[in-house]
Parts: structure tokens; sequence; C-alpha cells
């Protein structure tokens, strides 16, 4: 019957004041009362349902790894299904966990540019003959690497004299 009934409706959306969604808890008030046929919001499906709601949030990523893909009827450890809430929720912590991996990823290859701090490089470039404190290569020296690439680019270079090169030509190319 469930599968009729979303092939019936799955392409029906309720808009202004009678949208609801599954996080939003219980219907509100004004809607039950204007509702023909409204299912009482307390009755045992929907405890049931909210509960598996606050299982999910609580388990996270364990519940997500025991999913399985995406398209296959979901069933929990005791052989229930699973509803379309909680399916969401388990869905929502993997996408949760992949940013989160993403980022910390990110954080680890920044932390692999060693040298390429902005007071690591503003050294280096203080030590650059005509650059020192307070010239102006120095001080343009110190807007230009607020920029994370034309750090790495600066530390990348192995000779002085290239680095020095390089610098002057990028305030040639700023004037």
């Amino acid at each position: 019957m469930e599968d009729k009934l979303e092939r019936m409706f799955s392409t029906t959306v309720a808009t202004g004041e009678h949208a609801w969604a599954p996080s939003s808890g219980v219907l509100p008030p004004e809607s039950r009362e204007e509702s023909i046929g409204q299912i009482d919001s307390y009755d045992e499906e929907e405890t049931e349902t909210m509960q598996d709601l606050r299982q999910a949030s609580r388990k996270g990523k364990k519940r997500a790894a025991n999913q399985g893909e995406l398209g296959k009827k979901k069933v929990d450890k005791k052989g229930k299904k699973i509803g379309g809430a909680a399916k969401l929720c388990g869905q929502i912590d993997r996408l949760v966990e992949a940013y989160e991996n993403r980022s910390s990823a990110n954080s680890l290859m920044r932390s692999l540019h060693i040298g390429s701090s902005i007071s690591e490089v503003l050294a280096v470039v203080g030590q650059l003959p005509g650059c020192e404190p307070p010239s102006e290569l120095w001080l343009f020296a110190t807007c230009l690497f607020c920029s994370a690439e034309k750090r790495e680019v600066f530390t990348t270079i192995q000779d002085h004299e290239v680095r020095l090169t390089w610098l002057k030509y990028m305030f040639n190319k700023e004037q």
C-alpha cells in the first residue's frame, strides 16, 4: 500500500500554511483542525517515527554506516522498517561526516606548507637586498603576502635573486 501511495502522491507538494516537514515535529494546531481526516499527532506510528528521528541524530555515523545504499528499503536491527524522516536524518549525518572529513583534509594540507606563514615569509623578504623594513618593497610585500597562493609561490622559489626579481615584478605589475 505504501508504494501505491507514494506513486500517487510523489509529485504532490503542500505550500503555504499547510506545508510541514518531519523536522518541524508535530503539526501546527491550526492545520490539525482544518484538515479533513487528520491523523492524531500523538498516535503510535508518529511517536515511533519521532523516536527513530531522535535515535538517528544521536547515533549519526553508526546509523549511516548501517543503512547501506540510498535507494533500498531501510530496515533497522530489529527488522522494523525505518521511516523516511529517519532515512533523511541518516543521509544528512553522512553529508556532515563527509564535510568534516573534507575540512580536516584541507587543514592538514594547509599545515604541510611549512615556512609559508606571513611572519616567516616577511622575515625572508627583510633579508633580501633593498627590501629591509620599512622600505617600499617590504611594505608592498606585507600586502602581497596576505594571499596564501602568493606566499606559496614565493617560498617555492629557492634562489634569493630570483625571489627578489619576482617580488619586484609583482610590485611593478601592481603599479
